[in-house]
């Protein structure tokens, strides 16, 4: 974790993954397992145990080796911290941390110990500690508070965050998805910070969520022309990441109750509502061979691909040659969640039949749109200009996504089944699902209602 200072523990791991059973012994009469490891010799001057003895409490050998991984790094996290002294005071907490889960208890400060703990569970920590705690001060801090948890700064937060909290959520991110995610996380951070100055996270107050709520509110507030320079959703997105790093930093630390002083604060959004292409503009002017005749080959194609399909243009400009069968008896496109490239929704994922300039444009990119790929703004930025430069928007208020809407509103228009519009579109449907929205000929049948007639010349 940057900010931290927490010691590199990746030899360590590679160690473990070669050596399963590292630091592992079964002892005693019935074969429980203990933590065993010699002090390394670099930091005998700061830890007198010499050979480390813990009893793991446990006869099964998977929850032994996820405990002595437990042990494993707190003892790395409290030797760098005691080389490195009081600098060192957020690894010795994380250490203390690490080891009482490995003991299998909540650390708590001594304090904390007293005030929410009864008689017997105090008396239950006190039984963790081996017999004559000279050689095993370490295990003493971790089970019964000694360390004082000290503040975390908000960038610092954000690090711990990003780094290894969210660690899951952004597992699928593509590199730039990735860059995007962090950097509107780190927006907020900064903006926040403009906003009320220097923090530590446990010291941000619900007068500081308002200062924030406030501060966001100056500057979406309407000009006297009636425009305002920044839109309520940016100032809601701030908010809810300030809200969800808060929240998800004392998750992580054990306080699932502690109050969100960004709680009830957001915003009231309108939502722009893109209007659909007209039928028959798309035919007339949009597949009007020569219309796009000076765009490159693959933007031209994948302007072709929406036509029939309803895709967003991130899902064409990323999808993977697997993802396009041309040699199944139904031509289709499927839409998936991958390793690699997150899609939008869990409802995102669709098989979506060919037909029309759709199958034209995609036997063309059998391989996909390789110029594109994790490159969609630069897409959205040419076909935006070269459709304002060329008359092919019917109106300053359409853009390329109108598209979708037009393959939207021609398959309600057409009377297709509304379930299936919701499958082919890539949108939640709140109904019980009883089947997977048909087959892949009839979803075929049901969108050569809509497909347009194009000029042979257009290819």
């Amino acid at each position: 974790m940057r900010g931290f200072g927490v010691s590199d523990i990746g030899g360590l791991k590679a160690k473990i993954e070669r050596n399963p059973d590292l630091f592992l012994q079964a002892r005693g009469p019935h074969g429980h397992w203990h933590y065993v490891r010699r002090v390394p010799k670099k930091y005998q001057a700061v830890d007198s145990r010499g050979m480390i003895r813990v009893t793991l409490d446990t006869l099964d050998l998977a929850t032994a080796r996820a405990r002595r991984d437990g042990m494993a790094e707190a003892d790395d996290l409290f030797w760098a911290a005691a080389l490195r002294g009081e600098a060192g005071a957020r690894e010795r907490y994380e250490a203390a941390r690490a080891r009482a889960a490995a003991l299998g208890v909540k650390y708590q400060t001594a304090a904390e110990i007293a005030a929410n703990e009864t008689a017997a569970q105090i008396l239950a920590r006190l039984d963790m500690i081996p017999n004559g705690s000279t050689g095993h001060a370490a295990q003493v801090e971790a089970v019964l508070g000694g360390v004082t948890r000290p503040k975390t700064t908000l960038i610092e937060a954000f690090e711990l965050y990003v780094d290894v909290i969210a660690r899951d959520d952004v597992r699928d991110k593509s590199p730039k998805q990735l860059r995007i995610w962090r950097g509107l996380k780190l927006r907020a951070v900064n903006n926040f910070l403009a906003c009320v100055g220097p923090r530590h996270v446990e010291d941000i107050s619900r007068a500081d969520a308002q200062a924030f709520y406030h501060w966001w509110g100056e500057r979406i507030r309407p000009s006297d022309d009636g425009t305002a320079a920044l839109s309520p959703s940016s100032g809601n997105r701030d908010i809810g990441n300030m809200r969800k790093l808060y929240g998800e930093f004392f998750r992580y630390h054990g306080e699932d109750d502690r109050p969100n002083p960004f709680r009830r604060l957001s915003f009231r959004e309108r939502k722009i509502s893109r209007p659909p292409f007209p039928t028959e503009w798309i035919r007339d002017v949009i597949l009007k061979p020569g219309a796009m005749a000076a765009l490159n080959s693959q933007a031209r194609d994948i302007v072709l691909a929406m036509v029939e399909t309803g895709c967003r243009p991130s899902e064409l400009c990323n999808m993977p040659a697997e993802c396009i069968r041309l040699d199944h008896a139904v031509p289709h496109i499927s839409i998936r969640h991958r390793p690699g490239r997150e899609i939008k929704t869990a409802s995102s994922e669709r098989d979506i039949p060919l037909l029309g300039v759709s199958l034209a444009a995609m036997r063309r990119n059998p391989q996909g749109f390789p110029r594109y790929r994790d490159n969609e703004d630069s897409l959205a930025a040419l076909l935006g200009k070269y459709f304002r430069n060329n008359g092919l928007f019917p109106s300053p208020d359409h853009k390329i996504y109108s598209l979708r809407h037009s393959f939207e509103k021609r398959m309600q228009e057409a009377g297709i089944d509304g379930d299936l519009r919701k499958t082919l579109f890539g949108h939640k449907n709140d109904r019980p699902k009883y089947g997977d929205g048909g087959s892949l000929e009839y979803r075929r049948q049901e969108l050569a209602k809509i497909t347009l007639d194009y000029s042979p010349d257009l290819d």
